[in-house]
Formats: structure tokens, C-alpha cells, sequence
């Protein structure tokens, strides 16, 4: 394990080079990017995961919002880093857990397919958590608009694992 203390500056790029005891070595360059997450209220009908054209605007203003982290990454960075869109979908507590968590991977695919068909040309993962992560915590069988809603995150790192990811099993859109 390899560690150290990180100052107020911010990590722009790591390098690791590992040399044996002939004087061979190994290295690589780690140069992370995230931005924070973004969420968005993306109202689907009841038990559907068709996006309504009236929430086209907000998906159209979240685009902008990926296209501008994925070329600031660009900027930073000074080459083209392996940048990954993670999209995790949510539901309120109406129904089933199991019913729910896989309405809201359907949702969330919905609004992955969204991105790609608008160009965005980059990986993509999405993933639903139906409501086991519950922005509001309601009782069982409780509508909530602020539990139906999709969370963003633009990364060159890892898959993330949080509160609002609790599970790091992303699928790929092709």
C-alpha cells in the first residue's frame, strides 16, 4: 500500500515507478477526474421507464452539464482520459422493493440510451437502486417525487460506491 498526505492542492496526476533489483521498472500514470454528482427530478409515469418529452429540457441541460465536465477533464488533464457517465435511477417506496429496483434500472437505461442517441460518444454505465437509497426517508407505500429521481457522475476513476450507490454492480450500454 502506498499512501501520503494529501494538502489543499488538488491531484492533477500520480506517477509510479516500481524498479526490481536489476534496475528494471514498471510505471504508471494515474491522472483522476470526478465531478460532482449531479441530480436531476426526472418524472416518469407510474410504472413506466418512456421518458416523457416534457422532461427532454432537463435531460437536454444535464447533456450540456456532461459534455462541459468531459471536455474541463480534457483541459485539465492535457489528454484524453478514459471519461465513464455513471447513472443511478431511484423510486419512491410505491410497490415492491424488488419490482421497484428493477423499474428503476429500466429508468435509468432509459436515460443512459437518452445520452447516447443525443452523441454522447464516451462509456457509459447505468444502474438502478429502486429504494434502497431513499433521498427522503418515507414508509412503505409512500409516493415522494424527491425519491424518483436520477443521479449523474462523470469519472475517469473506478465505478463509485456510496450512500447513493450502495452497490458497485454497473452494466455497460453498448
Amino acid at each position: 500500500a502506498i499512501g501520503w498526505s494529501q494538502g489543499d492542492a488538488a491531484v492533477r496526476k500520480i506517477e509510479l515507478n516500481v524498479y526490481d533489483q536489476a534496475g528494471f521498472w514498471k510505471g504508471v500514470e494515474i491522472r483522476p477526474f470526478f465531478v460532482e454528482p449531479r441530480e436531476d427530478q426526472i418524472f416518469f409515469e407510474t410504472g413506466s421507464h418512456t421518458i416523457a418529452r416534457t422532461e427532454t429540457g432537463k435531460l437536454n441541460e444535464t447533456y450540456a452539464w456532461i459534455r462541459k465536465g468531459v471536455e474541463a477533464a480534457k483541459n485539465q488533464a492535457g489528454v484524453a482520459l478514459g471519461m465513464r457517465l455513471y447513472v443511478g435511477g431511484y423510486t419512491d417506496t410505491v410497490g415492491a422493493a424488488e419490482a421497484n429496483r428493477n423499474l428503476s434500472m429500466k429508468r435509468a437505461k432509459s436515460i443512459a440510451r437518452y445520452f447516447r442517441d443525443q452523441g454522447l460518444k464516451i462509456d457509459i454505465f447505468y444502474q438502478g437502486f429502486g429504494e434502497d437509497a431513499l433521498a427522503v426517508s418515507t414508509p412503505d407505500n409512500t409516493a415522494s417525487e424527491k425519491n424518483r429521481r436520477t443521479v449523474y457522475v462523470l469519472s475517469s476513476q473506478v465505478p463509485p460506491v456510496s450512500r447513493i450507490f450502495p452497490r458497485a454492480k454497473w452494466s455497460r450500454l453498448p
